[in-house]
């Protein structure tokens, strides 16, 4: 396609495709993403029984910089556990998590000294988040039981 003569920009280059995010998105092993982000990644020194690691993702934000690392653990039955990172910084903007609390019981949790969230769905699913005070968002969730979940997000380092 011909750039038009009225377009005041640039026509974006041709490798990109027609779906932009594709490429932020980039499957890598944990010793690239720990050179790629600015802040330590944690790994869980504890997981249930059967679960290993199978999956690290980082995300580049539109400026360019890596702050969020995805971290997807498998069981042999294909059961999948999820851990995500994201260091907050003060130009972002504000991160918000809604729950419809009629699907499931919200309750109030610490991992070490930081305060959280624990949302346990009808179907036994949960999902936990909180907010360390280096400003490292954390979220984790699978098909657990409470105390396994709880074992591994306290046993990050």
């Amino acid at each position: 396609m011909e750039p038009s003569p009225e377009a005041k920009t640039m026509p974006p280059p041709s490798d990109i495709g027609s779906n932009p995010t594709e490429s932020l998105w980039q499957d890598t092993t944990l010793e690239e993403a720990q050179g790629k982000v600015s802040f330590h990644i944690a790994v869980p020194t504890y997981t249930p029984k059967g679960y290993s690691l199978d999956i690290v993702r980082t995300y580049q934000d539109a400026d360019g910089e890596y702050r969020s690392v995805f971290m997807e653990y498998v069981n042999e039955e294909g059961r999948i556990i999820q851990l995500n990172q994201r260091m907050l910084h003060d130009d972002s903007s504000l991160e918000m998590t809604t729950v419809d609390t009629d699907s499931g019981v919200i309750k109030d949790i610490r991992i070490h000294d930081d305060v959280g969230v624990m949302i346990t769905y009808n179907n036994d699913f949960i999902h936990v988040e909180w907010l360390t005070a280096d400003n490292i968002k954390f979220t984790l969730f699978g098909l657990l039981p409470e105390k396994e979940i709880m074992l591994m997000a306290e046993s990050l380092q």
